[in-house]
């Protein structure tokens, strides 16, 4: 059988992450291959970023060690990592193409240029340029700086096919290269939702009376919440940084909330999967506009406006879904998103 290489993010503790690289590796063994995620050693400024998130962002050192653990059960119970660590860039890379017969890079921001855990791996130059398969990479970001416009452009060209999670990301690969690039959903949205339900588990935080739940990667808009919280009448239970939550359990408790609010494009995807309503936010702490990603996935879905703004002027919405035209329309681009991983696979058979 042969085998893929999977590069994306694996560092951190973020949810979205862990279960894109769960759902991309889902879908390649779907397609008759054997996937491994292969890990990066990061650079210092990267373990120097992460050092500081921690010193600033947690308050519980128990709950974040319990955090931590879950995380842990998570990947090894899950993920297929690769024996090696490779390195973060040099010639001493090369190595991998006598273990793999591809690599894909996706999905998640990692073509983000404002991302110091971004560098050439994720762009494949190590491998021979019939070995360079893309699913869903996002760059986060409307235009590419211009200090990284050449960069970009050599990167990008090294492909044969492209795909992207946002139409802002096609717009950025037809701009850089004259390429036209495909737009996915993300892998999360095609895997089927029992196979979600398998990855339950029972959260200690998950009440049993009626919630909303509040999950931010951002700064958490505290006087919102409190609008939206006495708009519905809903208890709030949150996420935070150091709470005891994995990615099993934070999709037991989108799966049980009565509401959903978040600043975190894939909790809000696992809302729809879950038909759960949700209620965007503008992620704070950020200079960075994210909404790119929100409004293609609006757009692709045909989810009407979400944003708190928005709902503050129109509460009557606030749990007004139509989920049977959510699904309706995510059915179709599931079997276009699908037939793009299929036909990248379709020339390794």
């Amino acid at each position: 059988m042969k085998k893929i290489g999977i590069l994306t993010f694996t560092t951190g503790m973020n949810v979205g992450q862990r279960l894109q690289n769960y759902a991309l590796q889902t879908l390649i063994e779907e397609e008759g291959f054997t996937a491994f995620t292969i890990r990066q050693k990061q650079p210092i400024t990267v373990h120097k970023l992460m050092i500081r998130e921690l010193l600033t962002s947690v308050k519980h050192p128990i709950k974040y060690l319990q955090r931590m653990l879950l995380f842990r059960k998570f990947n090894k119970q899950y993920i297929h990592f690769y024996k090696h660590k490779m390195d973060f860039c040099g010639p001493n890379r090369e190595y991998l193409n006598n273990d793999f017969d591809a690599f894909i890079v996706g999905s998640d921001q990692i073509w983000n240029p404002n991302s110091p855990s971004v560098g050439n791996n994720f762009f494949l130059d190590f491998a021979p340029r019939s070995k360079r398969l893309t699913y869903a990479p996002s760059f986060s970001v409307n235009q590419i700086p211009n200090s990284y416009r050449a960069v970009y452009a050599k990167r990008l060209d090294g492909f044969d096919d492209i795909s992207v999670r946002e139409q802002t990301g096609a717009e950025i690969v037809k701009e850089l290269t004259g390429k036209t690039a495909t737009v996915v959903l993300d892998p999360t949205l095609l895997i089927n939702i029992h196979k979600w339900n398998k990855l339950q588990e029972r959260s200690i935080l998950r009440p049993t009376h009626p919630y909303m739940l509040s999950f931010f990667l951002g700064t958490k808009p505290n006087t919102s919440l409190t609008e939206l919280q006495e708009s519905t009448g809903l208890p709030v239970v949150s996420i935070d940084a150091d709470s005891p939550v994995g990615p099993s359990e934070a999709l037991d408790l989108i799966c049980h909330a009565d509401l959903v609010a978040t600043d975190s494009y894939h909790i809000t995807i696992f809302s729809i999967l879950y038909k759960r309503p949700f209620v965007n936010f503008q992620r704070k702490g950020t200079s960075l506009d994210m909404s790119s990603r929100f409004s293609t996935l609006y757009s692709l879905l045909h989810v009407t406006n979400r944003d708190w703004p928005y709902l503050k002027d129109h509460p009557r919405e606030i749990f007004e879904m139509n989920f049977g035209k959510i699904q309706e329309f995510l059915h179709l681009k599931q079997v276009s998103s699908r037939a793009f991983l299929h036909n990248e696979f379709e020339r390794l058979k």
